[in-house]
Order: structure tokens, then C-alpha cells, then sequence
């Protein structure tokens, strides 16, 4: 359960869902229940920047991660355009060779 959902009680006091904040959280938690062997993170889709930054923090408390497809930090800038790892057409580039393909094809 995530705060406030299911059987868990809503968090106290002001809180975004960022990376950093369910990281603390899961830490948080493994701490309360008593967890003192390392884990096994398993992360899909957005969660897999969750296994990553929890591994970064606590090195020592994980002991390997499965990632499922998942999303990367660079991904939203990616989509957006705006990453050095974008190496898609923009949407503009895109249109321009439609419009130009639809000339040659007597359709524009």
C-alpha cells in the first residue's frame, strides 16, 4: 500500500510523490518491520527510479535489483525534446517531411 490507499493510513503532513520521498518511505518501513537482511528490489515502469535511487542511498541494505522495463531519469526530457539523448525527429521536423511527401504525391 502507498499512504492513504488501502489499509495504509494517509501520510502526516504535506508530501509530494517524488523519487526521493517513496525512497524514504520504503527505508522507513524496511526499518520498522525489522528488515535487517539485504534485498531484492524489483522495479517496472517508473518504480525502476525508485530501485535505482534506493541502491544509491543504501548500497549495503540491497542485494541485487530486477528492473522490468523500465523508465529512465532522461525519459520525460526525452520525450520532451529537450534531452542530449533525444535522437527522434521533433514533431515539426516530422510534419515538415509529411507536407513535403504530400506535394510530391499531388495530395497537398
Amino acid at each position: 500500500d502507498r499512504p492513504g490507499l488501502g489499509c495504509s493510513p494517509p501520510r502526516p503532513g504535506p508530501w509530494l510523490r517524488r523519487v526521493d520521498g517513496i525512497v524514504e518511505d520504503l527505508h522507513a518501513v524496511l526499518q520498522s518491520i525489522g528488515i535487517k537482511d539485504q534485498i531484492v528490489l524489483v522495479g517496472h515502469s517508473c518504480s525502476g527510479m525508485d530501485c535505482r535511487l534506493f541502491t544509491h542511498r543504501y548500497p549495503n541494505e540491497v542485494l541485487g535489483m530486477v528492473l522490468v522495463d523500465t523508465a529512465h531519469e532522461g525519459q520525460l526530457a526525452q520525450a520532451e525534446g529537450t534531452s542530449i539523448y533525444n535522437t527522434y525527429p521533433t514533431a515539426d521536423a516530422t510534419q515538415e517531411k509529411l507536407r513535403r511527401l504530400s506535394y510530391l504525391w499531388g495530395t497537398g
